[in-house]
C-alpha cells in the first residue's frame, strides 16, 4: 500500500519556468528586397516575459501581427547588436508551438 500521487498533499512544486526563443534575421536591401544577411554576433534569446506581457491573444497571434514580432527586437534578452540593428530585420520564434504553454495555469 503506497502512497498515490492523489494521495499525497502539501505545497504543489513550482511552475517550471518556460523560456521561447526568438531569433533575429538581419537583412540588407538590395534591389528593394530584403535579403537575409551575416549577424553581427549570437542571434537567440529569450522572449517569454516580453509575450507574457503583451497578453494571450496577442502573443498568441505573432505569426499574424508582424509589428508585435518586430518590437521583440527590443526585448531585455535580445543581444545589443540586435536592438542597435536599423536595417530590415525579421523575429521568429524557434518553436511557435511553446507559446500558449505561457498562458496555462
Amino acid at each position: 500500500m503506497g502512497i498515490h500521487q492523489d494521495d499525497r498533499t502539501g505545497p504543489r512544486p513550482p511552475k517550471r519556468e518556460l523560456h521561447i526563443i526568438a531569433y533575429f534575421v538581419p537583412q540588407a536591401w538590395i534591389n528593394d528586397y530584403a535579403v537575409d544577411v551575416d549577424p553581427e554576433g549570437e542571434t537567440d534569446f529569450d522572449v517569454a516575459p516580453e509575450l507574457k506581457a503583451m497578453g494571450r491573444e496577442n502573443a498568441m497571434n505573432l505569426d499574424r501581427e508582424h509589428q508585435l514580432r518586430d518590437d521583440l527586437q527590443y526585448a531585455a534578452a535580445a543581444p545589443q547588436w540586435v536592438k542597435d540593428w536599423s536595417g530590415p530585420f525579421e523575429v521568429r520564434l524557434r518553436d511557435p508551438d511553446e507559446v500558449e504553454a505561457l498562458f496555462e495555469d
